[in-house]
């Protein structure tokens, strides 16, 4: 059944004059609209999940991905990409021990070697789907995800750590073994039930330490969770924080048409 009420059909209701128009027809329409209107809201979710030690790109299909190596090393933001742009404080580093897959590609800091400690990246379209290499990661490295300036949630920093740490062949970049005391893993973050995000702020605590991470990638509708999934590993906000786009609209629908009906109602006292 379509649960949005149309312009089109609420017009014909109200200029629809003969005397056989049922007056609770109107009545009805204008109710269901209503409460269509009012309960059309989506409890907004996503999970995160972690690859296998060694993996370094996402193994989820149909998605566009960002690997900094296009750029030129020390760049700065704003960097234009194909899933979104970069701007505030990021820089793409060259090759070293904390990042760069491959053993030559280049990466995305924020803090330590960037002088700046947050990078907003601002989606092309609203996803489902997000992913990235999270390299020698640490306690001060934060994630916090929104929809049309709305926070949906944050990455549980200590609680993913927490599970990377019972691998110890997460600990080491792969290949090199270099940083050999601080893990790397490909985080997914997946948003379920329709949720989707159109902003990802990446945040470092301070400048002591770096937030390291490479091969973003991004798809527009739900995918299957892939990995292995970590429990509390994100902090989704209160449910109900994404309404429906439609909502407002089929909320204004109905309340029309119960104005329409008081009025009527008015007249026949009138007479």
């Amino acid at each position: 059944m379509n649960k949005v009420v149309s312009a089109l059909n609420l017009f014909e209701i109200f200029s629809y004059r003969k005397p056989a128009l049922k007056l609770r027809n109107l009545y009805l329409t204008g109710l269901t609209a209503l409460c269509i209107g009012s309960i059309s809201a989506a409890n907004a979710e996503i999970v995160i999940s972690v690859e296998a030690p060694g993996v370094t790109s996402t193994t989820v299909g149909g998605t566009i991905t960002e690997t900094f190596n296009g750029y030129d090393a020390y760049s700065k933001d704003p960097l234009v990409s194909p899933i979104g742009t970069y701007t505030s404080g990021g820089v793409v580093n060259p090759y070293d021990q904390y990042g760069g897959a491959g053993e030559t590609g280049k990466y995305l800091a924020v803090g330590a070697q960037s002088g700046g400690l947050d990078v907003t990246l601002t989606l092309a379209h609203r996803d489902a789907y997000f992913g990235m290499w999270f390299c020698a990661g640490d306690n001060q490295n934060e994630l916090s995800f929104y929809d049309g300036g709305t926070l949906l949630g944050t990455m549980n920093t200590a609680v993913v750590l927490a599970k990377i740490n019972e691998n110890h062949a997460y600990f080491g970049k792969p290949v090199t073994g270099q940083d050999s005391g601080e893990p790397f893993a490909y985080l997914n973050f997946f948003g379920l039930s329709g949720t989707k995000f159109d902003k990802i702020v990446i945040h470092n605590d301070s400048f002591g330490t770096g937030f390291e991470s490479d091969n973003h990638s991004v798809r527009a509708y739900q995918a299957t969770l892939t990995g292995t999934e970590i429990p509390n590993g994100f902090n989704n906000v209160a449910p109900g924080a994404v309404p429906e786009p439609a909502a407002p609209v089929t909320f204004a629908f109905g309340a029309l048409a119960l104005g329409a009906l008081m009025l009527r109602n008015r007249r026949r006292v009138g007479v």
